[in-house]
């Protein structure tokens, strides 16, 4: 980018150079944002593991279940649109 522009730099980057760079960093991003959904999930139960809800076992064990049943439906899910964004603008 600087050869073509001489010593002095201009002021904005040419498109096809920033898509290119844009496409490098989000394959770099993509591991990283998989890991990231995969903490948020394990956070996640950490927190739902330790609700309190006093006097009634039953009401604690639904909602741990039913909460439980949400983050695995949507595990997968996301990490797909992760996935598929990454490639829908590596493709481009």
């Amino acid at each position: 980018m600087m050869n073509s522009t001489g010593p002095k730099s201009s002021l904005f980057v040419p498109e096809e150079s920033f898509e290119q760079l844009a496409r490098m960093q989000i394959k770099i991003l993509e591991e990283p944002s998989l890991r990231c959904i995969d903490l948020v999930h394990d956070e996640l139960q950490r927190i739902l593991n330790c609700i309190e809800v006093p006097e009634n076992n039953n009401l604690r064990e639904k909602i741990i279940e039913v909460v439980n049943n949400l983050l695995r439906a949507y595990k997968q899910p996301t990490r797909e649109m992760v996935r598929i964004g990454s490639y829908q603008y590596q493709s481009s």
